[in-house]
């Protein structure tokens, strides 16, 4: 089954290991998985955060070393994953009624 591009392709939480901001090129954070919904079930993941050239809106998520984060990753014309702007992703600290209508998810 193919997947077509800012489709839905993965719901996890995560801690974040690394975030890089390359000179050019998307800025990508590394996540340690805890917890899966949908998606590989992989104990890592990288996705895209911010395109390289844009402007960074109110919208974006500044994940931050060390933090947990709800996201919900849409597929990427260039095949990675990548968080939409002003979507659902979010802290862990702020996402109770959003776990909560998860359910209890598995582990990777």
């Amino acid at each position: 089954m193919s997947t077509k591009t800012g489709e839905l392709q993965a719901v996890f939480l995560g801690t974040v290991d690394t975030v890089r901001t390359p000179g050019a090129g998307p800025v990508t954070a590394r996540l340690r998985v805890s917890r899966w919904w949908k998606g590989a079930g992989e104990d890592t993941v990288n996705v895209v955060i911010h395109e390289s050239g844009m402007s960074w809106s109110t919208c974006d998520l500044l994940l931050k070393s060390g933090d947990v984060y709800v996201l919900f990753a849409y597929a990427r014309p260039d095949g990675r994953l990548g968080v939409g702007k002003c979507g659902p992703s979010g802290p862990r600290s702020r996402a109770d009624s959003v776990l909560a209508v998860l359910g209890p998810g598995r582990a990777p």
